[in-house]
């Protein structure tokens, strides 16, 4: 094995429980516990939360506006969603169309596989996507307890990857 072969396996981060490799994500290393189980798992151990395994839902949306774009502020100063966010909402809406409605708390996991290489903050992705399923396929989107995002592959006219899990909470002991 090569000296580089050792370095690139010695660096690898990879959760003990789950597998899921961490490697250069800085946000999951730091909170990767010392017996080297991710946040998720340590949460489902714990018995604080019990999560499904299997996504309750999973589809792809069409990449949405910028959040500049899909805002709009009106002379008063009152903001409102923009000609572009309404279309955008009404694709969402006819794919979800006939989805039972989630009620409980929810986590998300989201890919963002943006529609080109130029700069773009995955959070300003986010809150269109949010909004345009709000109603639709779940109450409000205060139910999230947990949102993961992860930039994907440049994908021609951007796809944005979903899965939704429900959380049932066990309670404090």
């Amino acid at each position: 094995m090569t000296e580089s072969s050792e370095d690139q396996i010695q660096n690898r981060i990879v959760c003990n429980r789950c597998n899921e490799d961490y490697t250069g994500q800085m946000i999951e290393i730091i909170s990767m516990s010392a017996d080297g189980n991710c946040q998720m798992c340590r949460a489902e151990l714990s018995g604080k939360f019990c999560t499904s395994v299997k996504p309750v839902v999973s589809f792809s949306l069409d990449y949405p506006p910028s959040v500049n774009s899909y805002w709009k502020r009106n002379r008063n100063g009152s903001v409102r969603i923009s000609e572009k966010g309404v279309k955008y909402k009404r694709t969402v809406k006819s794919l979800l169309h006939g989805r039972t409605k989630l009620t409980g708390r929810l986590k998300g996991s989201f890919v963002v596989n943006v529609p080109d290489r130029r700069r773009r903050d995955l959070d300003n992705t986010l809150k269109a996507i949010l909004d345009s399923m709000q109603g639709h396929l779940f109450l409000d989107d205060e139910q999230f307890d947990e949102i993961t995002v992860k930039r994907g592959a440049v994908v021609k006219n951007g796809r944005i990857d979903v899965e939704l899990y429900e959380i049932e909470e066990q309670g404090d002991e």
